[in-house]
């Protein structure tokens, strides 16, 4: 993705509503424009502390003895 069709996507064709855009972004910028859905994905799962509180309580759930 060049320069100029990053900028473009950014100012013309993305929605400027959702709160993980940032990261989105932050990701391609990082990977020279190019990311797989998943990469990207993964980004922002590992930025969203919801999620791994979610994940926490299901292992929880499970009857694992804590380690920590």
């Amino acid at each position: 993705m060049t320069f100029e069709s990053l900028k473009l996507f950014i100012t013309q064709q993305m929605s400027l509503s959702h709160v993980y855009q940032p990261i989105m972004l932050k990701t391609l910028l990082e990977h020279d424009g190019k990311a797989t859905v998943e990469t990207i994905a993964a980004e922002i799962l590992a930025q969203d502390p919801t999620q791994l509180e979610y994940y926490a309580d299901s292992v929880r759930n499970i009857g694992l003895p804590r380690l920590c």
